[in-house]
């Protein structure tokens, strides 16, 4: 997948693949912390992604009602 992200840029581009490879990313950084810096590492490089996207999560879900 880096490969792609570096040839063609589809990490920015994608959502849905962008969001999976931050979350592997940092899960693969972690982890050379040890067996818990895998789970914080996916955590802390894809939180500012997931904090973002609740007020337009929130909003569209008080719109539909």
């Amino acid at each position: 997948y880096q490969y792609i992200v570096e040839f063609a840029g589809a990490g920015a581009t994608v959502p849905i693949s962008g969001f999976g490879y931050l979350l592997a990313n940092g899960a693969i950084k972690g982890a050379e912390k040890g067996f818990f810096g895998a789970f914080t590492g996916a955590l802390g490089s894809a939180s500012a992604a997931v904090l973002s996207i609740l007020p337009l999560v929130y909003c569209c879900y008080t719109v539909s009602l």
